[in-house]
């Protein structure tokens, strides 16, 4: 080999330049696929109406009314009020008191 030879060979490319940009809009691409496809769905809003209880008398309602004097900030989420249900006419005992 000549001292010749290895002058005449052209200057490295861009194309190790490229790598670390297309892994990262490929990262982008992947996270922004997963957060479309595991998005968050809408709270489902509470039912306005009692469900009979099969088998017994009583009603089942949502349970915000009867979990208002421990609802403080944003405890408990909205998601967890609206999926819990009591029996028609149920109120907090004495025991709701210490929670306050």
């Amino acid at each position: 080999m000549s001292l010749d030879a290895e002058e005449a060979q052209p200057p490295p490319g861009r194309r190790p330049g490229r790598c670390p940009l297309g892994l990262a809009v490929l990262v982008l691409l992947v996270f922004a696929g997963g957060a479309t496809v595991f998005r968050a769905t809408p709270a489902k809003p509470p039912s306005q109406t009692s469900v009979r209880v099969r088998g017994t008398s009583l009603r089942a309602v949502g349970a915000r009314g009867a979990l208002g004097p421990i609802i403080s900030a944003g405890q408990p989420p909205n998601n967890v009020l609206n999926a819990v249900v009591v029996p028609a006419g149920a109120r907090p005992g004495a025991g709701a008191a210490l929670l306050e």
